[in-house]
């Protein structure tokens, strides 16, 4: 929930992570942690924290993408 100390605690969790890609060269921040279409299906995920091949594979190409653009 928005404000919460749940979600303030995700938003430093976030800022840190992109703090430190900033830091290290040849870095990247896959971020799928947001609200996308994707991730409001139930029936995308087997339980709170593993999903199924319909987010594995767009989020796969989006750390492939990230991997080129690294280059």
């Amino acid at each position: 929930m928005p404000g919460s100390a749940g979600a303030q605690a995700d938003a430093a969790c976030r800022d840190a992570y992109a703090r430190l890609v900033e830091s290290r060269p040849k870095t990247a921040l896959i971020g799928w942690r947001v609200d996308r279409p994707e991730n409001r299906g139930p029936d995308n995920y087997f339980d709170h924290t593993h999903y199924r091949q319909r987010i594995a594979w767009p989020l796969a190409a989006d750390i492939a993408e990230a991997i080129i653009g690294l280059r």
